[in-house]
């Protein structure tokens, strides 16, 4: 598997923008998304 590129978007609705690094965490998602965190994705 190969990562293209990560994107991020710090508010829901709003475009995500490409970054560089990103951290992932296990069980919360990416860190710093609008998405991360404990819910049902």
């Amino acid at each position: 598997m190969k990562i293209v590129f990560i994107a991020i978007s710090k508010h829901k609705g709003t475009p995500k923008k490409q970054v560089k690094t990103a951290d992932l965490i296990e069980g919360h998602g990416l860190d710093q998304d609008a998405h991360d965190g404990d819910w049902h994705r």
